[in-house]
């Protein structure tokens, strides 16, 4: 016996997790910096303000004049300063909730982040990034920024024998020009929105198949659910939501618009006697289609039922393949019955 609080519909998308921040969060944060881009801009401005009044960026050296590539510009060696950290980002904290920012920006604005920056890991880490980083800042003589450097050494674990005694040194260069001149952006032409390049070529077909093989796991978990429910209720539940915390842990629901999948029950002498599940494929060579069911609980055709009684008029189907199970064009209905 399967333990249903234990089980889980298996998730077989490799890209899921990678691309899951550019399908949900960036679609959430443009929006978010829409509504509130005068707020992030002034949150910005002050960020800029308390960073100078608390010393966090000071001076290696003095500065230095060099000429390079024929200007003459000034070498700035940038360090942080990290007594300045907790009380630079506390005081960014508190500017970022009077402007009600803390809700639509929680990466800028998350206080665990705070216990992190006071703890001994982040301690660490800084000081390592200290040893191997350095951060150089070249302006010209009105003191606008040329050129931005930042480099870092990395060198290999302890665990790492072949690499022992080896390091690789790593150059970022920003070079700045025409500074507050008008920038005037344009759409490219034939330019295409993310998801739909996502959806394309061999990524999109990889996500399509793997959203399928979600789709049947779930099917295949909510079977097994209501075979549980059967066995103590002498009947099928007549709705999903049935199943809840009891049966499964959660509803499954369709991992691309996140819709509930077709349920229905037949009746017979008041007993529930079988269901009717379904969900939507996107795949029409997709080899579940070639063993499901293909009942239509609409008309009772092909449902293969031995007793006499009658389908839920409510939450019917048609399983045929040809077509989603709620009728949509381009899905292919996977449906199951006892």
């Amino acid at each position: 016996m399967v333990d249903p609080s234990k089980a889980s519909s298996t998730n077989q998308d490799p890209y899921g997790d990678s691309f899951s921040i550019l399908e949900t969060s960036l679609p959430e944060y443009e929006k978010s910096y829409k509504d509130n881009r005068k707020e992030l801009t002034a949150l910005i401005k002050k960020a800029v303000t308390i960073a100078d009044e608390e010393n966090l960026f000071t001076l290696k050296a003095a500065p230095k004049s060099e000429r390079i590539e024929g200007r003459l510009l000034y070498r700035y060696d940038l360090q942080i300063r990290k007594a300045a950290i907790v009380p630079f980002y506390k005081r960014l904290l508190k500017e970022a909730d009077a402007m009600n920012l803390k809700k639509d920006f929680p990466m800028i604005t998350d206080e665990g982040y705070l216990e992190y920056l006071r703890g001994s890991e982040f301690g660490e880490l800084f000081d390592y990034y200290e040893k191997n980083t350095s951060l150089t800042l070249w302006a010209d003589a009105k003191g606008f920024p040329a050129t931005l450097t930042y480099s870092i050494r990395v060198t290999p674990a302890d665990t790492a024998t072949q690499l022992k005694d080896k390091q690789v040194d790593i150059l970022f260069t920003l070079a700045l020009s025409d500074i507050n001149a008008p920038v005037k952006i344009e759409k490219p032409q034939n330019a295409k929105p993310l998801q739909s390049l996502m959806n394309e070529g061999s990524l999109g077909s990889a996500r399509l198949k793997s959203r399928d093989a979600r789709r049947v796991a779930d099917i295949k978990q909510l079977q097994l659910a209501t075979e549980l429910y059967f066995d103590a209720h002498a009947g099928y539940p007549s709705k999903l939501s049935d199943l809840a915390q009891s049966y499964i842990p959660s509803l499954p629901t369709d991992p691309l618009d996140k819709s509930s999948y077709h349920y229905t029950t037949y009746t017979s002498n008041k007993i529930r006697y079988a269901y009717h599940l379904g969900a939507s494929l996107e795949d029409p060579s997709s080899t579940a289609l070639a063993s499901d069911a293909d009942c239509n609980s609409i008309s009772g055709a092909e449902c293969k039922q031995k007793a006499s009684g009658s389908w839920a008029s409510s939450g019917s189907f048609n399983g045929a393949d040809d077509n989603g199970c709620g009728g949509e064009k381009d899905r292919y209905c996977y449906d199951a019955t006892p």
